[in-house]
């Protein structure tokens, strides 16, 4: 039951960062659907020296605390790319969490807005986590089921508290499934295999031993594919190759495949293993069993 002020400072010593990385564990303490972070990727993620995203942003976190314990915790953020992209003064905020404390909620939200309206922004949006290249998002709907890897997890209160802290719905994003043991209806599958042929039309997989030759052209159809989309900023070269570094372990080469016709590539499909049936027993630690 909420008794003290709320008081929100920003992050600067290292026992508050650990504070900060950690909270999610309070929130999701007993949720059987929450997959812990790995905090060393949350860490490098928020790291200005090896993030390259933070070469055109700014950040700052902060912590809402309540008779001296923690009790939510944001950060907000300021993407120069977006804002020249898009012709807009846009503030984000993202890493947003909170226990059931509304009042915290709210101060988390105006601190971020003050703060991205010191640097002349107008408008807040979020949560991006710390792009729209990541992670993003409240989830709206399926909170009894397990989120896939790079989707968003968080409680249904919080799209109240941000309802009632003055923010409105920009767009909904969705997320699909379907099992791999549902086939190709025959009849699309003969309708694609004409028009393959007709088009001169073949899929090949990931080639790793011309990883970096197939990166640059996963990097040109997924900026040219997303370019009109809402909200896309284009990865520049620096933050493809910080994500393919990230990613090249977890890689399964036969589940990444490019079309290509007449020898030119002109799409592509990521597909990658659902990692967050092992990241959720690791409980956001690599070492010492984490790996195991």
């Amino acid at each position: 039951m909420a008794t003290g002020a709320v008081t929100v400072t920003p992050v600067r010593s290292k026992a508050e960062f650990r504070e900060w990385l950690w909270f999610p564990w309070k929130v999701y303490q007993g949720n059987p659907n929450w997959v812990p972070p790995v905090i060393m990727d949350v860490k490098d993620v928020l790291d200005i020296k090896s993030n390259p995203f933070w070469k055109h942003s700014r950040r700052e976190l902060f912590l809402a605390r309540r008779d001296g314990a923690v009790v939510g915790r944001i950060a907000a953020i300021i993407d120069d790319n977006h804002n020249m992209r898009h012709r807009e003064k846009m503030g984000f905020f993202g890493f947003a969490e909170f226990l059931p404390d509304e009042e915290a909620a709210k101060a988390l939200f105006d601190e971020a807005a003050e703060w991205v309206k010191s640097f002349g922004m107008e408008r807040l949006r979020g949560p991006v986590n710390p792009s729209m290249n990541d992670e993003f998002g409240f989830l709206a709907d399926a909170y009894d089921q397990d989120p896939a890897i790079m989707m968003p997890y968080t409680p249904p209160y919080y799209l109240d508290y941000a309802d009632r802290a003055g923010f409105k719905k920009a767009k909904d994003v969705w997320a699909w499934y379907k099992s791999a043991a549902d086939p190709l209806p025959e009849r699309h599958a003969r309708i694609l295999d004409k028009v393959a042929k007709r088009a001169g039309a073949r899929m090949r997989p990931l080639d790793m031993k011309r990883f970096d030759e197939d990166l640059a052209l996963i990097k040109e159809l997924y900026n040219a594919s997303w370019e009109h989309n809402w909200g896309f900023v284009p990865m520049t070269d620096d933050e493809m190759n910080y994500m393919a570094k990230k990613l090249k372990p977890l890689v399964r080469p036969e589940l990444i495949n490019f079309i290509e016709v007449n020898g030119k590539a002109v799409g592509m499909m990521l597909l990658f293993p659902d990692y967050n049936e092992v990241f959720k027993r690791m409980n956001g630690r690599l070492f010492p069993l984490g790996l195991l």
